[in-house]
């Protein structure tokens, strides 16, 4: 009897040669296989192997090992024309809860992206560009994702902020079109702090899901239509379908309509709020002794508005709120500015987006999922008037 990893399973396949240099090729070819999986392979016994050379839990038989180093070298090849021509995100963590038979959180885990996480996505990534160039070309239609880069009437206020002095190769013009957005974002990508990303994302048009082959700026690419996923993903599905029909040279039994994209759009949009809805609610669960422990958490600002500031712990992904109020209870001294994204006391900048902090939290409220939490830094009351010394009043006078 077979075991379940060395079963044979249909399979969609997609070849096609890349150079060292991490270039798509032309020769495109998708094709309907069988496949057998010959090993079960686990996320970071791969990247102790990639990176360390060998892994105490995992030694590959020499074949699966060949495969291995060969998709990495690919990889790395994909990921360094990436970082050079496209747009590369920045690599943050994955939370991920750990629950008990009874639904109780028993670990909140920060998985990074490693070698092997690397190695899929780029494999991935590079699949979804070669689909989304034989829609186009076949059938001139599919489900794409795609991205419009800056809002229109926002790109002059991009423009103002990081090119006030004309001195940086950024103009409406350029950072209107594919490459000159893509290249705006790679230089953002390497300044020391991320204030400005931070900024200008507020900027940008939100991504789409639509049946027409358009751009996707937000990633550098020119096409990108996924189907890696059809049994989660139902626009993967229809993909599936339109690639079997360019397969077999026949018409396709199921089309992408224009309305396609809003319907997708809509229950991938109650998607993310039911699963914000539960993160919060297991947040909430979670952190709920965090006020009285005050336990210190590192956090990163994400928004700022006149009310304060939200920001992300980064042990564990929680988001939080964190009133101007208790930073600074006098509203006289404290300037919450939403559009520059500052916070300010006696007219000084202390915090900005992308900054971090130090928090605690001071209130988890379970019944509508919220977390209140406050800065450890403590701003003094400035001194009074009285309370000058004397050499000090004399050196006023001069």
């Amino acid at each position: 009897m077979l075991t379940t990893r060395r079963r044979e399973r249909p399979a969609l396949c997609c070849s096609v040669t890349v150079s060292k240099d991490g270039v798509i090729g032309d020769d495109i070819k998708f094709f309907a296989a069988n496949v057998k999986s010959h090993a079960r392979l686990v996320y970071d016994h791969v990247s102790d192997f990639l990176e360390n050379g060998s892994s105490d839990a995992w030694q590959p038989e020499a074949e699966i090992e060949t495969v291995v180093r060969d998709l990495y070298a690919f990889s790395q090849a994909r990921a360094a024309w990436r970082e050079e021509n496209a747009v590369v995100f920045p690599d943050r963590p994955d939370y991920r809860f750990e629950l008990s038979e009874d639904n109780d959180v028993v670990a909140i885990h920060a998985d990074l992206r490693r070698s092997a996480n690397r190695l899929v996505e780029e494999s991935m990534i590079t699949a979804n560009i070669c689909a989304g160039k034989v829609l186009a070309q076949t059938f001139g239609s599919g489900v794409f994702n795609s991205h419009s880069g800056f809002k229109a009437e926002k790109i002059k206020d991009v423009v103002e902020l990081v090119n006030p002095e004309g001195e940086l190769p950024f103009n409406e013009e350029s950072i209107a079109g594919l490459e000159g957005f893509a290249e705006l974002r790679r230089w953002l990508a390497k300044q020391e702090t991320s204030y400005l990303d931070n900024r200008i994302r507020k900027y940008q048009a939100y991504s789409e899901i639509g049946n027409q082959p358009l751009p996707h700026y937000a990633m550098g690419l020119d096409i990108y239509a996924t189907w890696t996923s059809p049994i989660r993903k139902y626009g993967d599905m229809i993909n599936h379908r339109l690639l079997k029909a360019h397969i077999l040279g026949k018409d396709p039994v199921q089309t992408a309509d224009d309305t396609v994209g809003e319907e997708l759009s809509l229950h991938r949009k109650h998607h993310k709020i039911a699963e914000r809805n539960v993160a919060d609610w297991l947040y909430a669960r979670t952190l709920a002794k965090e006020p009285e422990l005050q336990t210190k958490f590192n956090a990163e600002i994400f928004d700022i508005s006149r009310a304060g500031m939200r920001v992300r712990l980064l042990e564990n992904g929680a988001p939080a709120f964190i009133p101007g109020s208790v930073i600074m209870d006098n509203k006289e001294r404290i300037e919450c500015n939403g559009e520059a994204g500052t916070i300010s006391i006696d007219k000084q900048v202390e915090f900005q987006l992308g900054s971090t902090l130090e928090v605690t939290l001071i209130e988890v409220n379970q019944e509508n999922r919220s977390l209140l939490a406050k800065p450890t830094q403590v701003f003094a009351e400035p001194p009074k008037a009285e309370e000058v010394t004397a050499p000090e009043q004399e050196n006023s006078a001069e």
